[in-house]
């Protein structure tokens, strides 16, 4: 039996299969972003953002069609966006 979870991104329509692993990429990604902004006024507006700008690359991986994202797929889509820059310094990750 084969395990995926079903993501929606920044508010879109459509929905996304994931992975286990994939799945646990995107949280922790989103859950460090989320920190990196810690007292950020615009904080939801950005993660809101991120969250869209993920769906929209996930989207165009997926084509439209209900297929499970792998967890290379989620790293090369991270990879692409990069970390979270807020001027500051992050501390470790």
């Amino acid at each position: 039996m084969d395990k995926t979870i079903l993501v929606g991104l920044g508010g879109r329509p459509d929905r996304f299969r994931l992975d286990p692993d994939a799945y646990d990429q995107l949280e922790r990604y989103l859950d460090r972003s989320s920190a990196r902004l810690q007292g950020d006024p615009d904080r939801a507006e950005v993660m809101g953002d991120l969250e869209r700008s993920l769906g929209d690359k996930l989207a165009a991986i997926t084509g439209g069609a209900d297929r499970v994202v792998t967890a290379a797929e989620i790293e090369g889509v991270l990879e692409e966006i990069g970390t979270v820059d807020t001027g500051r310094d992050p501390g470790p990750d």
